[in-house]
């Protein structure tokens, strides 16, 4: 309509023979004009849409939003509860509903925790089907056997080893404060002349994965005397190329609520520890890649 009256208007002008600047100045005017209108026009339907949306909003107001909340949260739909509880306290922040909500927020928090945990536990039985396997036979890629022989693994905040037999002394480490230490025996045996001791790896369960907390130290077991223990002569009974078992003590320091939780005592099979990460290891990659050597707290899985 605006559009047709502005058209009449500038026909009657050139109809009656105006001028053309005062023809110029009327057209600006009412382009002015329209502008000013279709402007209007955009502010009127945006208070439309608000007044809409504000209808919208008042009819459900928030005693009914805290009930529709609370539904969800009983029915678990828990991040569907939390969509609508942060809307309920931005839309009406001041009602007496927004303050009382923060009661389903703790319900949903506790849920979701004890989902995790359910999770969790769920993931970590798997690995109850590992028995503990002390004994080890490790077939390396140069074609050299060692067969390792665990034992006596236990907790000490005293890492004792290096015995010396003619002097009746020994050597020893002490935990942190806060700290133990896993300890255990090895006997490593072999027909090689050279051999070192595998590398061993104590375990927690994450979220159905290994995370490993400690690696494990060696030290001789024992020494013949203390000339061989100072270097005054070689000690035969660490040399493979002289003897076939070599005995090791074997300690690694973790924290003492570590010590609380389940423990995987691993190590990997045929040299593969450079290719494979712990922490990507589930039940099944541990049954691919590592023996299990021992599990402690089995009974807390």
């Amino acid at each position: 309509m605006k559009k047709i009256i502005s058209t009449l208007l500038i026909v009657t002008m050139f109809s009656c023979g105006t001028n053309e600047s005062t023809k110029n100045d009327e057209l600006n005017k009412l382009r002015i004009q329209n502008d000013s209108l279709n402007n209007e026009i955009v502010i009127l339907n945006r208070k439309v849409i608000e007044l809409t949306d504000s209808l919208s909003i008042l009819a459900f107001p928030s005693d009914q939003r805290y009930n529709e909340i609370v539904k969800l949260v009983q029915a678990d739909s828990l991040d569907a509860a939390l969509e609508k509880i942060n809307l309920l306290k931005k839309i009406f922040p001041h009602s007496l509903e927004a303050n009382k909500v923060s009661n389903q927020v703790a319900i949903i928090e506790k849920k979701k925790a004890d989902k995790k945990a359910a999770e969790e536990r769920r993931k970590a039985l798997g690995f109850k089907v590992f028995s503990d396997k002390m004994n080890i036979t490790i077939n390396k890629k140069d074609g050299d056997v060692l067969k390792c022989s665990f034992s006596g693994f236990s907790f000490g905040r005293t890492f004792s080893f290096d015995y010396i037999n003619d002097v009746d002394e020994y050597y020893y480490r002490t935990a942190d404060k806060n700290n133990t230490y896993i300890l255990a025996n090895l006997s490593l045996s072999t027909e090689a002349y050279y051999a070192y001791p595998p590398s061993l790896y104590a375990c927690s369960i994450v979220d159905g994965k290994l995370e490993r907390i400690a690696s494990f130290t060696h030290e001789y077991a024992t020494w013949t005397s203390y000339g061989a223990y100072v270097g005054n002569y070689s000690e035969t009974s660490h040399d493979f190329s002289k003897v076939s078992t070599v005995r090791y003590k074997l300690a690694a320091e973790i924290s003492l609520e570590e010590s609380k939780r389940p423990i995987i005592i691993i190590m990997f099979k045929n040299d593969m520890s450079n290719d494979v990460k712990i922490e990507d290891l589930d039940v099944d990659g541990v049954n691919q890649y590592c023996e299990v050597i021992k599990i402690i707290n089995r009974n807390k899985i």
